[in-house]
């Protein structure tokens, strides 16, 4: 008959409960580690070195500064670590690498890892040690992303989406001198896309429509924002740029959707061309109505003969007709 022992094991089964706890923590799929009150490592599992880019006894006595870098430490982990010492326990999440902070603050799928700290008390109640849990969530920001892109891009285009340009507007306003920046709202509409629509078929409407949101792409500075509004209608978010400076992109983005069309064939000829709305746009105003003044805008161009430019308040028009 096989006893047990107190222990709750089988007699002759040794059992070591300070390895056989070590070998649990050191397989978890999660970072561990137990920082002291000098911010210094006492315990580091397997998982957590491998994330740290390290080995295990090189890490256990280093300070946590000299690990994550004294950026990103002063920055962000010290300040946590202190109101985990003064008894809160926190959760967030960071990049792991300091060179990506900017990226990950706009949403990029770079390697992030999710932090959660507990206090660790004496016998006393006296907190002596942060107990740390770390889990990376690099394939979850990933995916994150990518179904916010497919949320907010517009599938046949891959232009922003409506839904891509309310999450553009609500990111101008971030602080008083970024309220306070002038951009430029150009709305476009097509002239003559139904027609050329009806005459090749929506296949190849489809295509040009293509076409013109790459001939946007090329004239659009790197800072602007190019959105399909649904349709033919399209709009460019030039950023930091006043109207009458908008009017020269404007004029180009004109010229450059005259071009469009000739692979779909000669039936476009001479059909295609774009209306341009601008109209300025503070983010201290309301989005929606400089959106309606620069639709106001576009639809006057369309009026005057289409193939050019109005800016809002102004007679004038650029851009000539194809």
């Amino acid at each position: 008959m096989n006893h047990r022992n107190p222990s709750g094991q089988p007699d002759g089964s040794p059992f070591d409960t300070a390895r056989e706890l070590r070998l649990l923590i050191d397989t978890l799929p999660i970072g561990i580690v137990v920082v002291d009150r000098q911010f210094r490592y006492r315990v580091v599992n397997t998982t957590y070195a491998a994330i740290a880019g390290r080995p295990a006894d090189e890490l256990v006595g280093a300070t946590v500064a000299s690990i994550v870098g004294p950026e990103v430490f002063q920055g962000l982990l010290l300040p946590a670590l202190k109101r985990v010492f003064d008894g809160e326990e926190l959760r967030f999440e960071r990049p792991w690498r300091v060179e990506d902070y900017a990226d990950w603050c706009t949403g990029a799928a770079v390697p992030t890892l999710e932090l959660h700290y507990i206090p660790e008390f004496d016998a006393d109640e006296t907190i002596h040690a942060a107990v740390g849990v770390v889990r990376d969530t690099t394939e979850d920001r990933r995916r994150q992303t990518r179904l916010f892109e497919e949320a907010t891009r517009d599938p046949l285009t891959g232009l922003l989406n409506r839904r891509g340009l309310e999450a553009l507007v609500s990111s101008f306003d971030q602080g008083p001198r970024a309220r306070s920046q002038l951009h430029s709202l150009c709305v476009l509409d097509l002239d003559g896309f139904k027609a050329v629509n009806d005459a090749l078929g929506h296949a190849a409407g489809d295509g040009i429509l293509c076409e013109i949101a790459d001939a946007l792409t090329t004239v659009a500075r790197r800072a602007d924002c190019i959105v399909r509004l649904g349709g033919d209608e399209f709009l460019v978010v030039l950023e930091g740029c006043a109207p009458q400076a908008a009017r020269t992109k404007g004029e180009a983005m004109v010229r450059a959707i005259a071009g469009v069309g000739g692979s779909a064939g000669a039936a476009t000829a001479g059909a295609l061309s774009a209306s341009v709305g601008i109209a300025p746009y503070r983010p201290t105003q309301s989005f929606s109505v400089a959106m309606e003044v620069a639709d106001a805008a576009c639809y006057a161009a369309k009026r005057a003969g289409g193939g050019r430019v109005v800016i809002a308040g102004s007679s004038s028009s650029g851009g000539a007709r194809r």
